[in-house]
């Protein structure tokens, strides 16, 4: 959900162009860039904001073995992102949800005005097709 991008302000700051080849390890990296770019995490207040996208589809968030075993939560989708998140945000997010998930998930608003947009050079664009 967050590599297809409908060039609003409340998505990542480029278009990728996806080959086939490396499809994976792109959306991947455009979901770490998604969240580089969007999510805000206020360690003192205890409160993570994510964007607006996580809650629209927070069952596509969350593995699967998290959906069949109860109904899906903002903290589960938070855990699930985490991975995605930079080594510091990470480290921050784990240390809120290991203290009894006492903390605050909230969704940014999302916003349709249209950004500019610049390339997106992807570390796996220089990829031999092999």
């Amino acid at each position: 959900n967050f590599c297809i991008n409908n060039g609003s302000v409340s998505m990542a700051s480029c278009v990728p162009i996806y080959k086939a080849e490396i499809i994976d390890k792109q959306l991947d990296e455009m979901t770490s860039l998604m969240l580089s770019e969007t999510i805000e995490i206020d360690v003192r207040r205890r409160i993570v904001i994510l964007p607006k996208i996580c809650s629209t589809y927070l069952q596509d968030f969350c593995n699967k073995s998290l959906k069949s075993n109860h109904n899906v939560t903002a903290i589960d989708c938070l855990r699930t992102l985490s991975s995605y998140l930079n080594r510091i945000d990470r480290q921050e997010v784990m240390r809120m949800l290991s203290d009894n998930n006492h903390m605050s998930i909230k969704y940014k608003r999302f916003v349709f005005n249209c950004r500019r947009f610049g390339y997106f050079q992807s570390v796996y664009s220089n990829v031999d097709n092999q």
